[in-house]
């Protein structure tokens, strides 16, 4: 289809980005990130791209006043759903954020009306102001640090939502107030569609910016046309160091049994902790505790129970993890890792009943610009996420882009994790699962 017979739909994107690190060295220093991103100038990595100027209005972020347990239940769900659509797809490591992920879809929703909105909020888990507060709660919630004694490292946490549109589009002002008041997320204005490539490249750059070089190419060449009105962007950094260290002396390579059970030999951390342990029907998990109130947690399937395991994942089954374990002295195995996720999340939206916004014909996005103005709808939602685990902890990025085209301590355990496992990047207090995947082979 030309550009003459599309010339009454216009497109948005959806993206998001996360990238997660343990451990790699950085200078002290916690920030809380770029949640009120629209309140600061975007910084291109290349000078050359020039500014990303904002459109100007009177909005600002409102105080956090609801409550975030809402939007973590609908995280969980989602969580949940995308890591089954993906595992079902693949047999290979990946990562995600849901909480990035829910960001972006959660802006868009601000601007979807009819069965549009509707399949959205079934998908995410809420509608309407109660889920734009409560997200507003969880982003102020999982951002709040918690001390760290001296010496140690803080979490730093960067979390940035940026909406991108066309200067001199008409976005509804209603519109522009729900991203700025509720997602801390002001307009940037850039020229689709004179020169879509440039606009592709400063929003790449800019995602660069926030993940710390981690994500150089959310969008894909050709994700951004001339029809291209807006793109919606959510992007998390998250680099913590464990509460308990491994020691690099001890780290040396050991087996690990592949799906197909060839073994491989892997660079391995070692060390004995206190921390929570516990079993399952097929399982055995550990959490490993980060400074700053996050923990990582590990769920190690028995052999040839991956599959199994990964079917009871639910909303249930994540909010339990922690809950029904307890504390042991445990004697831990866990292989280095470093790896980088890239996923088109419309295929895993649509078996979730979200349909409509995909489709030109379909879509009704008019809260976001009039219907008189343009035809909206999405083109293309792409997500990265980045994980890097060693023995100081770890190093997490994601993000995601919407195009809108127009006790008393019992026996000491050990845990050798040599096989297939799922992880769980979650903030301890709400529960939210900030990062979730799995590991099959921990040297790709």
């Amino acid at each position: 289809m030309d550009l003459t017979t599309r010339r009454h739909f216009l497109a948005l994107v959806l993206a998001s980005a996360a990238a997660s690190a343990c451990g790699a060295s950085s200078p002290p220093g916690a920030s809380d990130g770029g949640s009120d991103g629209g309140t600061t100038p975007a910084r291109p990595s290349d000078p050359e791209l020039g500014d990303i100027q904002t459109i100007g209005h009177s909005f600002r972020r409102i105080t956090a006043s609801g409550d975030s347990a809402g939007a973590v239940d609908g995280d969980r769900q989602l969580a949940a759903k995308l890591y089954s659509l993906m595992a079902q797809a693949s047999r290979e490591n990946f990562i995600f954020s849901p909480f990035s992920i829910a960001s972006a879809f959660s802006m868009l929703m601000a601007g979807a009306r009819t069965r549009s909105a509707e399949q959205l909020a079934s998908a995410l888990g809420g509608t309407g102001q109660d889920w734009h507060e409560s997200r507003n709660a969880l982003d102020t919630f999982v951002r709040t640090p918690t001390q760290v004694p001296e010496g140690a490292q803080p979490l730093e946490l960067d979390i940035a939502n940026a909406p991108f549109g066309q200067t001199g589009f008409p976005f509804e002002e209603d519109f522009i107030r729900v991203l700025a008041e509720y997602y801390g997320a002001d307009m940037r204005a850039l020229d689709f569609s004179s020169d879509p490539e440039a606009a592709r490249q400063l929003i790449n750059a800019w995602v660069a910016d926030q993940t710390r070089d981690r994500i150089l190419d959310l969008l894909p060449p050709g994700s951004i046309d001339a029809l291209v009105r807006l793109v919606l962007v959510n992007t998390v950094f998250f680099k913590a160091t464990w509460f308990n260290e491994f020691d690099p002396a001890r780290t040396g390579d050991q087996e690990f049994t592949l799906l197909d059970g060839s073994v491989a030999m892997v660079p391995t951390m070692s060390g004995s902790i206190r921390t929570t342990f516990g079993t399952g029907d097929g399982w055995q998990m550990v959490r490993l505790p980060y400074w700053g109130g996050y923990s990582m947690i590990v769920v190690v399937p028995d052999t040839g129970e991956l599959a199994n395991v990964e079917s009871q994942l639910d909303n249930g089954f994540l909010e339990n993890l922690s809950a029904t374990q307890s504390d042991y002295a445990v004697a831990l195995s866990f292989p280095k890792f470093n790896f980088k996720t890239s996923q088109d999340l419309i295929p895993l939206f649509q078996p979730l009943g979200v349909v409509d916004v995909f489709s030109e014909t379909l879509a009704d996005l008019t809260g976001i610009a009039p219907a008189e103005a343009a035809r909206l709808y999405v083109s293309g939602a792409f997500h990265q996420a980045t994980i890097e685990v060693d023995e100081l902890g770890t190093t997490a990025t994601a993000a995601t882009a919407l195009v809108v085209g127009a006790t008393s301590a019992p026996e000491p355990v050990s845990l050798s994790v040599d096989r297939p496992f799922l992880f769980v990047i979650q903030h301890d207090e709400s529960g939210e699962p900030l990062f979730i995947g799995r590991v099959t082979d921990p040297r790709t």
